[in-house]
């Protein structure tokens, strides 16, 4: 059913109920034609002339209109001749006030009749509906009857007659104050069911977070709605009308933030600024409420409704950015976000009493609930639609393939030998990609282990072979004068021939990359993360051809020889493992880019930067190491591993070697998957920097730099230096302070030294990059900020200082791409708006 649809039979439907009227002919509305004195006499019960009495119209905030703040207000009504005569006709009368402010006191022809709340001892009753039956012994025949309601209130509430006042034949008036509580509880019944539906969706699909803040904002409409306006609510709260007030308040002023976190969450998935600065702001007027004396609780009350005033304007503009955005949803949503505006709108005014109109938010606020709800239901059931459309073509594929195999089963031994010599074949092209082809002369700093060990095995010919989707690579290339070990270890996607034909790929690829750096001039003056960068996009863009039949997770890293500082990126594989004095831990478990293949990664890729110590050792290792049948459960299904900490435990048992290492974990459990490990040990002598060593004069520098004397400490900076040696941290602290104080060609040098000396600092990347800017060395700018973007691509200032390069060296289409993706992670980011309009003035000016 289209969305249309839903929403036409739920208008006329909600229409058609609040259109069904009882049948009032027993009613009388008395909202004109009253008179009020202020004070009370009960000599004034008994006065049947006009007198001093004033006239008034109910329903009124009388407190406001006629300025009184506590005390008696007398009112006083002339029944009309149209009741007198269900009263002749010996029919009863009852009365129905609506809800009152404060404390009410019912007389008729000076007779009291009933009574709201309590004036001596006090006990308020604000807001309690008035529905009483007037006994026929009050009432004179063939004369004026007066009805008297003396209001009170000791200045915690106002004197108000919230409602219209009726009286009528009791059966009539009751009938009439039940017709509106079957509405209000219908309005309540649906928030109710609609907020418990959504939760459960919540529960069932946590992903979709947007069905649990619609849930509750429901839930808490249907509170709000049961405690503001209905008449049950008396049971529960009774006379503790503070208590109820209070939490009338906390749960109205819920409702927005919640609705704008919802939609946030629904169209954006994320939490933007203005759900969260209206969350803070909502729930501090939530605590100052429960915490606070009435009037202080009435004017946070004031100050939400006039939020709601920008609240509406602002929701309005999201939804209509949607509509722009091209999201179908949003287009009905401005509909009934307008209903629900001009509601919110018209109450907060009548509120004020700035117009006189019927409240009519409760049903524009109804529409608009139940119209988001059907909104997301047909959405639903459009995806469940789709779901079953699938099922039904994917069964049909398969009792297609069913009836293939059964007509082709009686050549699959043919095929089985031919498959055979296909599995050899490719096991063979495999050989020479798969391998440890380090150099031993140069690399004898780094010693590399490997271990695979493929889940399909097979026989040719009575040669017998492994084939699968896992393959190891190391060897040793040099980039900008320096020996470095390259190492991969990755798993294709698939079982035996086409995990094979994924790791082939793979292999192929990277080999040439790796031939290409050790033969072309160019690729050796690379730096590690702008290569392992390359070598990703490279492999990148061979994968994702394939649309997706071949993905394969894997880890490819450096190791610089002589400094034992590794650089590696991980594709979804398992988390690289460290091995240091005896203890096996992961390497940032929490970075990692998804598999080669998947399109739309590359933005997600970061190079990692790690320092290895003497006789540390890495070890990457395929998920077979982790995929163990520890055995069956009660029901006789398979327990597979899902502890990824295991692997670190037997590791630590095998002393960090992999020989017998297999061994160790079939112990544990079978092996469901290929396996293949990679040890990778730095051997060098230790050439890490400690911390800097303390002295008066570095005490005295730092002091110097905290009192902005700067010309002082940089001068007792470069003391230090010759004194004690270069040091990363103090060269950074010192070219730092350069950068400051303009002086970007000396920071510039300074930097050059932190970073030969300690990789590991990407700040001193950026700061040098800036500071190359500054002396108008855009190359070794934009080299700099590139290398440090490929191990913080989301850092703002560095893509924005990149943006900037490329403008300036006339390479407008990367300019606007980084300026593009500093927008995309701060919308609001100025540096980057006052860029982007830099370029566009500049465009603008060559037209």
């Amino acid at each position: 059913m289209q969305i249309s649809r839903i929403l036409s039979i739920i208008f006329i439907s909600v229409f058609f109920i609040l259109g069904c009227k009882i049948n009032k002919t027993g009613v009388i509305v008395l909202n004109e034609g009253w008179e009020y004195r202020l004070g009370f006499e009960r000599v004034w019960l008994f006065e049947s002339e006009a007198g001093p009495w004033e006239k008034i119209t109910l329903p009124e905030n009388l407190t406001k209109k006629l300025k009184v703040k506590d005390g008696y207000i007398t009112l006083r009504k002339e029944i009309p001749e149209q009741a007198m005569n269900y009263v002749k006709e010996g029919s009863a009368l009852a009365l129905n006030m609506g809800r009152v402010l404060d404390v009410s006191l019912y007389y008729l022809n000076g007779e009291p009749f009933a009574k709201s709340g309590s004036d001596i001892p006090y006990a308020s009753a604000a807001m309690r509906p008035v529905i009483r039956e007037i006994p026929n012994k009050a009432f004179k025949l063939n004369e004026k009857n007066y009805l008297y309601v003396v209001l009170y209130s000791d200045g915690s509430f106002p004197h108000q007659i919230m409602d219209e006042v009726k009286i009528g034949r009791p059966d009539f008036v009751f009938v009439d104050r039940s017709a509106r509580e079957v509405i209000a509880f219908f309005f309540l019944t649906s928030y109710l069911c609609t907020g418990i539906y959504h939760i459960l969706l919540a529960i069932k699909r946590p992903k979709d977070i947007h069905n649990l803040y619609y849930g509750i904002f429901s839930l808490v409409a249907s509170i709000y709605w049961f405690i503001a306006n209905t008449a049950t609510r008396d049971l529960v709260f009774g006379e503790r009308v503070y208590l109820q007030r209070k939490l009338e308040h906390v749960f109205l002023f819920s409702t927005s933030p919640l609705l704008l976190v919802f939609l946030s969450q629904y169209f954006l998935k994320r939490y933007n600024r203005a759900s969260v600065y209206l969350s803070v702001g909502c729930y501090t007027l939530i605590i100052v409420s429960l915490v606070s004396p009435l009037p202080v609780m009435r004017v946070c009350s004031m100050i939400w409704q006039a939020s709601n005033i920008f609240v509406a304007g602002y929701l309005i503009y999201f939804i209509v950015k949607q509509f722009q955005a091209k999201n179908q949803d949003a287009k009905y949503l401005i509909i009934g976000l307008v209903l629900l505006a001009t509601g919110a709108v018209s109450d907060i005014l009548v509120s004020q009493n700035i117009l006189k109109l019927p409240p009519v938010s409760h049903y524009t606020f109804f529409l608009f609930v139940i119209g988001i709800a059907t909104i997301m239901a047909n959405k639903f059931m459009t995806v469940t639609n789709d779901f079953e459309a699938l099922n039904i073509e994917l069964e049909k594929k398969v009792e297609d393939r069913t009836k293939e195999l059964q007509n082709t089963l009686n050549v699959v031994q043919k095929l089985k030998e031919q498959q055979d010599g296909d599995y050899y074949l490719t096991s063979l092209l495999l050989k020479p990609l798969s391998g440890n082809f380090t150099n031993i002369d140069e690399n004898f700093s780094v010693k590399v282990e490997m271990l695979a060990k493929q889940k399909k095995s097979f026989e040719f010919r009575n040669k017998k072979n492994e084939i699968g989707g896992d393959i190891i690579i190391a060897e040793t290339i040099l980039m900008k004068g320096e020996s470095f070990t390259v190492f991969a270890n990755g798993d294709a996607m698939g079982k035996s021939i086409q995990g094979a034909g994924g790791a082939l790929v793979f292999g192929t690829v990277l080999r040439a990359i790796i031939e290409r750096t050790k033969n072309g001039s160019n690729e050796k003056n690379e730096y590690p993360e702008i290569w392992l960068r390359e070598c990703y996009l490279e492999l990148q863009r061979v994968f994702v051809t394939f649309d997706g039949s071949m993905l394969i997770s894997c880890i490819i890293g450096l190791i610089q020889n002589k400094t034992g500082y590794l650089y590696y990126i991980n594709c979804e594989h398992p988390y690289l493992v460290l091995y240091r004095d005896e203890t096996a831990s992961f390497v940032n478990p929490e970075i990692a880019t998804k598999k080669l293949g998947v399109v739309g990664s590359e933005h997600d890729l970061i190079v990692c930067v790690e320092e290895l110590k003497k006789d540390d050792a890495i070890i990457s290792g395929s998920d077979g190491k982790d995929d163990l049948l520890l055995g069956t459960d009660t029901n006789g299904n398979r327990v597979i591993n899902e502890n990824e900490n295991l692997f670190l435990r037997l590791l630590e048992k095998n002393k960090g070697e992999l020989k017998g290492l297999p061994e160790v974990i079939t112990n544990m459990g079978e092996i469901t998957d290929d396996l293949s490990l990679l040890k990778v040990s730095y051997l060098n002598k230790e050439l890490n920097f400690t911390e800097p060593q303390e002295s008066k004069l570095l005490e005295d520098a730092r002091q110097r730099e905290l009192e902005d004397k700067s010309e002082d400490a940089i001068e007792l900076y470069k003391q230090y230096l010759i004194e004690h040696g270069e040091h990363p941290q103090i060269l950074y602290e010192l070219a730092s302070l350069l950068a400051k104080q303009k002086d970007f060609k000396n920071a510039s040098e300074a930097l050059d030294r932190v970073i030969y000396l300690n990789p590991k600092n990407q700040n001193a990347l950026y700061l040098a990059s800036y500071t190359r800017k500054k002396i108008k060395e855009y190359n070794k700018a934009i080299v700099l900020g590139e290398r440090f973007r490929a191990r913080n691509p989301n850092h703002i200032l560095n893509l924005v200082n990149l943006a900037d390069l490329y403008r300036i060296t006339r390479q407008n289409q990367l300019t606007l791409k980084y300026l593009d993706e500093a927008l995309r992670l701060e919308p609001t980011n100025e540096m980057a708006l006052k860029l982007k309009h830099t370029l566009e003035e500049q465009e603008a000016s060559k037209v």
